[in-house]
This record gives C-alpha cells, structure tokens and sequence, in this order.
C-alpha cells in the first residue's frame, strides 16, 4: 500500500505547483504586455533625431510650396476674370527657429541622458551645430564647454575642432580658438590634436598668398598635424590643401587628370598636349 502522504509534504507539494502556476501565468502574461515602443540605444536615438528633423524640414518646405500653389491658382483665376494678379506671397529661405529649436532640445536631453559617456558625444555635436544655426549662443557654449572638459580624454572628438572654427561670429573668435587651443593641447589622441591644428590653420592655408608669412606658418603646422596623425586621411587632407594652393596655379603644369570618357575610352589629360581643352566640372544631387 502507498502510504497516505503526511500533513507537511502535503502542503510542500501544493506549495510546488502554487509556483509553477505561477511562473507559467507570469511566462504568458510577458507575451501580452505591449513591446516597449522608441529607440533604445545612443544610436537609435541620434538616428531618431535625425529622422524627426528632416520630417519637420520636408513639413516646413511642402507649407511653403503649398503658399506658391495657391497663389499660382489665384492669379490665373484672377486673370482669367480680368482682376488683378494677386502679389506672390513671400517665401521663407529658412525654417522658423522654433522647428530647429524643438531638435536642438531633444539633443541636449539625449547628451544629459548619456552624461559622461562617448555616447553623449554626437548629442552634444548636433546641439553645437544646430544650435548656432538659430544664434542659440547658450545651446552653442554648452556643448562646447562639455565636449571640451568632461570629454576632452575621448578619442570621438574628430569633428568637434572643424565645427567649433565656425563659431567664432557667435561666441566670439578668441572664445571659439580657446576651445580649439584646449582640444590640442590636453587631448591624449595624436588624431584629434592633428585635427585642432588644422582647424586652426586651415583658413590661412586656403586663403594667404602662398608668399607671405601667414601661408608659410600655417604650412609648417599643418605639415606638423600630418606628421603627428596615424590617419591617412589627415595626412591626405594636409598634402591635398598644400598641393591646392602651390600646384594648381596659372604657370604650374596642370595634373595628368586620368578619366574614362563617355564611350567607356580611358584617356589622360596628357594625350591632349598641345591642343585646346575645355573641363567641364559638373555634377548633381
């Protein structure tokens, strides 16, 4: 005979599949919550904003195309009745501030999300970007101040001297340098000091007779920014700038441009020694 179970093991074994009711209903009842819903990640979040700002920008342009619309329908109704043509509406060449400054909010508060993390880098670069876009001068030093002290040791800090050059009109020229100038000289990557360098010279490399002593020191530290970077896009970048300004000019022998022509026939620019030869650059986008 099976012996009739005691009190205890009893209630150990109502208590077993007490639990596994239990789990099974909490195992089932996960299916039946909704998904969680919006990006999850620093990447998915950085491409939301983007997304979200190109929506408002086609929202903004199609409003404006619409008010060319229907003027266009009233003057031809307003010249097939004999009136006068209505006068065309005035078309903005800029989105309203408030659109680009709803984006620049939600980028300040992905950055704050992310706070002292590389990931609140790109963050803190879009609100340094947009935000000088619509004069948001303390969007701009924010950012700034941030990417140059809490993640001035980051190796993600590439693009950040180039942008920080195009602030000087808003912040102040000296302001946007000595962001520039703490970039070069506490970061610890030998890329992002080559970066700041450029960043610094680059306007005399482009735009200083290659005579003057403007040209020839930004030269000198530009050659230096390619000698310190490990990237060969720096180093590419610094010999495409110096070659621009010192070899395409009128005297100069021109490249041998090599090409495939439109019957698929390669051929370089020297096959035409001797006779006249019109380039035409284009392109479309």
């Amino acid at each position: 005979m099976i012996p009739e179970p005691k009190k205890s093991e009893t209630f150990e074994v109502k208590r077993t599949i007490a639990s596994l009711l239990c789990a099974v209903f909490l195992t089932t009842a996960t299916t039946w919550l909704p998904a969680q819903e919006g990006p999850s990640t620093a990447k998915a979040k950085l491409d939301a904003l983007e997304k979200a700002y190109k929506e408002s920008m086609a929202t903004w342009q199609k409003e404006e195309r619409a008010k060319i619309g229907s003027w266009k329908e009233a003057a031809k109704k307003a010249k097939a009745d004999g009136k006068d043509v209505p006068s065309m509406p005035a078309m903005r060449m800029t989105p309203p501030k408030a659109i680009i400054a709803k984006h620049v909010k939600t980028a300040q508060a992905n950055a704050l999300e992310y706070a002292g993390t590389d990931d609140a880098i790109p963050f803190h670069l879009w609100a340094l970007r947009y935000g000088s876009r619509i004069h948001d001068k303390e969007a701009v030093i924010a950012a700034a101040d941030a990417l140059t002290s809490t993640h001035i040791k980051s190796s993600k800090l590439e693009e950040v001297p180039l942008t920080l050059s195009y602030m000087g009109r808003l912040i102040g020229q000296d302001k946007a340098e000595a962001y520039i100038h703490k970039i070069e000289m506490n970061s610890p990557h030998a890329d992002v000091r080559a970066r700041a360098i450029l960043a610094r010279v680059t306007n005399a490399l482009q735009e200083k007779s290659v005579d003057s002593m403007a040209y020839k020191g930004a030269k000198e530290e530009a050659l230096r920014a390619a000698g310190m970077a490990t990237s060969a896009a720096i180093k590419a970048e610094v010999k495409g700038l110096i070659d621009g300004r010192e070899n395409l000019v009128m005297g100069k022998v021109a490249p041998d441009i090599v090409g495939v022509d439109l019957d698929s026939t390669a051929f370089k620019l020297s096959d035409y020694k001797g006779k006249i030869v019109m380039l035409d650059f284009w392109g479309d986008w």
